[in-house]
């Protein structure tokens, strides 16, 4: 049985996350690596959302059908990019 679309996006997208991790570079100044904590998208896969921690920060990150994980905001605590999440409407995946 071949796989969903959505399901297909979302292996190659979570390809980039290794052992758990998101690791960027040239998004910041140093290369930063995120835990995942949850990831986050909506019915016909066109818009993924990845909530990631790093020293005690936490970074929503976002990708589309077309594009790769990219920052999209940081904030000082997991109940603000909780917060933020909601207002997406997305369903929790992962």
């Amino acid at each position: 049985m071949a796989e969903s679309p959505l399901s297909e996006r979302l292996s190659q997208l979570m390809g980039r996350v290794k052992d758990g991790y998101l690791t960027l570079e040239g998004v910041f100044p140093d290369k930063r690596s995120y835990k995942s904590l949850a990831v986050f998208g909506n019915d016909d896969g066109t818009m993924f959302m990845l909530i990631g921690e790093c020293k005690g920060a936490y970074a929503i990150f976002e990708a589309s059908k077309y594009d790769e994980w990219s920052f999209h905001s940081g904030h000082s605590s997991l109940e603000g990019a909780l917060n933020e999440m909601r207002d997406f409407r997305l369903k929790r995946i992962s």
